[in-house]
């Protein structure tokens, strides 16, 4: 079973570093160059605008990669 949005308020309203940063730790310490943090996803009910991710087969397909490769590159992490 995955979390309510009440749950995952109440988690974000405790978390050190703001909304949905609950791992700062992780995050500062790939902010600085020191490591990466993880992604975690978690079974969720109830997210906003969750069905928008329906469209992105479409816009892949639609170039919406195309340009990627003129980007920078990021350091690991987020």
């Amino acid at each position: 079973m995955g979390t309510e949005k009440s749950e995952r308020s109440v988690a974000d309203a405790q978390a050190p570093m703001g909304m949905a940063c609950t791992n700062s730790v992780e995050r500062m310490l790939a902010a600085i160059g020191l490591g990466a943090a993880p992604l975690r996803f978690e079974s969720c009910r109830s997210v906003t605008f969750g069905s928008v991710l329906c469209a992105l087969p479409a816009l892949a397909e639609n170039g919406l990669f195309e340009h990627q490769n003129k980007l920078p590159n990021l350091p690991d992490g987020y």
